[in-house]
């Protein structure tokens, strides 16, 4: 029974998710029941997979990913006002949410049919999108509310070493052989903010080109943790990351 409840526990969370933003939507002031609800989702959904089959300490660890999402996604939300793209957001999170669980459920429930390395493709890249909804709020709170960045800076050096370091964790990569590399990832991120704070551009602007660079470290870093780095790899990543910049930085409006 429990077996065939979790099978539609992603699509429920998503139903949820989304329902949650439209209520919000509806009463902005809602935002302590908001950020309650949001909460019990990630919670409840993720510990429904996991508690029979990994039990609580493996919880945790799968826990941390679609928390911060949801958190994320959440912080991110209140700096956009345009209606349509607040709808297209709140449907394409809903379905990385579910991707993330169905995948969860996959490796945990039905590993005959889990494809390899599904589970560290979606969590590598789901904290990816994760700390950019991250980044994109820190600018957003200080250009248009005005807050200072030295607490930003914090939140961002904390948020990309902790979400590298889960992104290793999925990799099996383990916390000694990368604790170097997560130091580095937190301290490069949040430098490279503080920089782009003063440049004349969006708030998103700035938030892609500092995950742009996130995206460069990650991939790097982690090919060369688990000796697969080469010289293609290496140039794609590059051509991707300095590619998605350039086109960025050559059709954004300066302010």
């Amino acid at each position: 029974m429990l077996y065939l409840f979790n099978r539609f526990v992603p699509y429920i969370s998503a139903i949820l998710i989304a329902s949650t933003f439209a209520i919000w939507s509806i009463r902005p002031t809602w935002i302590v029941g908001v950020g309650i609800t949001f909460l019990l989702i990630a919670f409840g959904s993720v510990w429904s997979l996991t508690h029979e089959q990994s039990g609580d300490t493996h919880f945790f660890q799968f826990i941390t990913t679609p928390l911060a999402l949801i958190i994320c996604a959440t912080c991110f939300f209140v700096f956009i006002d345009n209606d349509v793209v607040r709808w297209i957001f709140v449907g394409g999170i809903s379905i990385i949410f579910t991707l993330l669980l169905k995948n969860i459920f996959s490796f945990l429930h039905q590993t005959e049919k889990y494809q390899p390395y599904a589970l560290e493709n979606i969590y590598s890249y789901s904290n990816l999108l994760a700390l950019f909804l991250l980044y994109g709020s820190a600018f957003g709170a200080n250009i248009l509310i005005g807050w200072r960045f030295w607490p930003l800076f914090l939140i961002i050096l904390f948020a990309s070493g902790f979400l590298y370091s889960r992104t290793l964790w999925s990799y099996k990569i383990s916390w000694k052989a990368g604790r170097f590399f997560t130091l580095i990832a937190g301290l490069t991120m949040a430098e490279l903010a503080y920089v782009l704070s003063f440049l004349p551009v969006s708030y998103v602007v700035s938030a892609i080109t500092v995950t742009c660079a996130y995206y460069l470290f990650m991939n790097i870093s982690k090919d060369y943790l688990k000796d697969s780095l080469s010289a293609s790899g290496v140039r794609a990543y590059v051509l991707i990351a300095g590619g998605i910049i350039l086109a960025v930085f050559l059709t954004t409006k300066w302010i």
